[in-house]
């Protein structure tokens, strides 16, 4: 999964680090993933690209292009 963080945001991950992904089409259940890449470069809207591992199972299977939150430990960080 490819995100984009607000440059005030992106401090708070780091490479490795767990988090947690909650998506709209799947209310109330939690995709476990791991901040694989922090692309440090900002796109003209002032984000950086992250990406993160999610293991994509047959029950609950993540479309793209869906609206998730992404959840870190010291924080809640909604994204579209």
């Amino acid at each position: 999964m490819n995100v984009f963080v607000q440059e005030n945001e992106v401090a708070l991950l780091k490479k490795g680090a767990n988090v947690s992904i909650q998506a709209d089409a799947y209310p109330g259940i939690r995709f476990k993933g791991k901040v694989s890449a922090i692309i440090p470069v900002a796109s003209a809207a002032k984000t950086f690209p992250v990406e993160i591992k999610i293991a994509n199972n047959k029950a609950q299977k993540l479309l793209a292009g869906g609206h998730v939150q992404l959840f870190i430990s010291s924080g809640n960080l909604p994204w579209h």
